[in-house]
């Protein structure tokens, strides 16, 4: 699949696709709100905003929202363009209005994430079916990696949430790790890649905690366009993403937005999230 990417990339940027932009003069491009504040999002996008500006000849204009809601409802009334979207998300808003949001690009880490159920130490708990009778603390009922995921895996190992153990959400995982801190959970749900980088920066200590079960991996976050853009347009703005491996600069917005470079972000890749909302009735 690797590859195959890799050369429907090249070939956009050799049919010379960008032109395609140039009917738009302005794109809107946005993000779910992160923990960081809209200046520090709007540092962060100012260096990919004036690569896109030059790349596709048009103005590329970062938009904020203070939260999920105003950004899905602003994407849905075609008041953005482009959007970073958590999977659950994605598979939400299309179910609610087929055909007007499309996934197109991703980091290469958000093509391939995982979720995990953590516990502590020196818990009796040592596998899956050991949570029967617990309390398990997922995050908000729409997140696809501290949510949907890790329940669709429990319902795979015959554990099915709210019969057999008791759960709880909360509206971030920071909610859930503080819940899971003070002990008012047996086991709590996790992305993986949020558990890690809590790891790697301190916030919580490695040596007090097990992971207990991890998912398979899967698509999650992704940057998506309004479903009205014309097939070249959205191509355009792939390649440009694509690109940036290769151009002049490229490798240091690569690295500001922590990854080594963007994938496209196939529709069939988000079945699994959509399959985990159908099982949790959050979509038919």
């Amino acid at each position: 699949m690797n590859r195959f990417l890799l050369r429907w990339g090249a070939s956009l940027l050799l049919a010379g696709l960008t032109g395609a932009a140039a009917a738009q003069s302005v794109l809107r491009i946005s993000a779910v709100p992160d923990g960081r504040t809209p200046e520090q999002q709007a540092e962060q996008f100012e260096p990919l905003g004036e690569y896109l500006s030059k790349r596709l000849k048009t103005r590329a204009q970062w938009v904020p929202f203070k939260t999920e809601a105003q950004l899905s409802a602003a994407l849905l009334a075609r008041k953005v363009d482009l959007a970073w979207i958590p999977a659950g998300t994605l598979v939400m808003l299309q179910a609610q209005a087929p055909g007007q949001v499309l996934p197109l690009v991703q980091r290469d880490e958000d093509a391939r994430s995982r979720s995990v159920i953590v516990v502590r130490a020196d818990s009796a708990l040592r596998k899956p079916q050991d949570l029967k009778g617990r309390t398990l603390g997922f995050g908000p009922v729409s997140s696809a990696a501290a949510h949907l995921m890790p329940r669709a895996a429990l319902l795979a190992a015959r554990i099915e949430p709210g019969r057999d153990l008791k759960v709880s959400h909360a509206q971030s995982e920071d909610a859930v790790l503080q819940a899971l801190q003070a002990g008012q959970v047996d086991a709590a749900a996790f992305s993986q890649a949020t558990w890690e980088g809590w790891s790697a920066a301190a916030r919580v200590d490695a040596r007090q905690w097990r992971v207990l079960m991890s998912t398979e991996p899967r698509a999650d976050r992704s940057l998506s366009v309004r479903g009205d853009f014309g097939e070249g347009h959205r191509n355009a703005i792939a390649a440009a993403f694509l690109a940036l491996e290769a151009v002049p600069g490229g490798k240091d917005i690569l690295r500001s937005h922590g990854t080594r470079r963007f994938v496209l972000a196939p529709p069939e890749a988000f079945d699994p999230v959509r399959d985990a909302a159908r099982q949790a009735g959050l979509i038919r």
